[in-house]
């Protein structure tokens, strides 16, 4: 009897393992909905069989631009959580990538984590990939126009030459700096003067850069112009720091 009792007491254990090593996979799958309003604010809305409560992030970067936006969404019910984003700036219109991932499976709620697996290896399909700390990711992406195609047009012709202007004004303040070499060491007249002038310029073309999608390129520009100030400055140290922004421009031409 105690041994028949062994034998049952065994194969039960062996059914409750099994069927925790037999967690049913996810083949993950998403769709959406997006739309675009007249006042180019893009809505997103979609469905998922990931668990409920999943966390998720979504990013809208807009090709040949550089505008970045981040949002997070969450799943309720087999729906994303309704997403907006709102476009700003002077250079709106463009082309929009959308991707949706996974916040990383280790730190989603408990209940979600119980689902996907430690790392999200109950994740398959064609959505997964592998993150770069191992995880397994949920990348989903599509595409959205902001704008009719002339507009975009328009847009990035603008963007093109707002930048081009810029880098060639500070060009040009960077030899307004060299010039003022004539007075440095000193608080003449002659130097206070072109300093003032200077510095009002490189004040408006600062306004311009800050209005500008942040970008590796522009992120440069940003720094170079305040370094602007001390080149057109009447200290003698100035001269260097005329070279440090020509560097700077020489690296990141538009």
């Amino acid at each position: 009897m105690k041994s028949l009792f062994s034998v049952i007491m065994i194969l039960f254990s062996f059914f409750i393992s099994s069927t925790a090593f037999s967690q049913e996979k996810i083949n993950a799958f998403l769709r959406t909905d997006i739309k675009v309003d007249k006042e180019n604010n893009i809505y997103i809305t979609g469905e998922t069989n990931l668990p409920d409560n999943t966390e998720l992030v979504v990013s809208a970067e807009q090709e040949k631009i550089g505008n970045q936006y981040l949002e997070e969404s969450t799943v309720s019910s087999s729906k994303l959580k309704p997403i907006k984003i709102t476009p700003f700036g002077d250079f709106q219109y463009g082309v929009y990538l959308i991707e949706i991932s996974l916040l990383n499976p280790d730190i989603q709620p408990v209940a979600v984590q119980e689902l996907i697996g430690q790392k999200g290896k109950f994740l398959i399909g064609k959505l997964v990939t592998i993150s770069d700390s191992g995880c397994n990711d949920i990348k989903y992406t599509t595409k959205v126009n902001v704008g009719t195609p002339q507009q975009i047009k328009e847009s990035i012709q603008r963007y093109k030459k707002t930048k081009l202007d810029i880098w060639n004004n500070m060009k040009l303040l960077v030899k307004a700096g060299r010039k003022m070499e004539v007075y440095r060491g000193s608080l003449s007249p002659d130097c206070i003067n072109n300093l003032r002038k200077n510095h009002e310029k490189v004040k408006a073309l600062q306004d311009k850069i800050f209005k500008l999608p942040l970008t590796t390129q522009t992120n440069q520009w940003r720094y170079g112009v305040g370094l602007l100030m001390n080149c057109t400055d009447c200290t003698s140290e100035a001269l260097d720091w005329c070279n440090n922004v020509d560097g700077i421009l020489d690296s990141n031409k538009p």
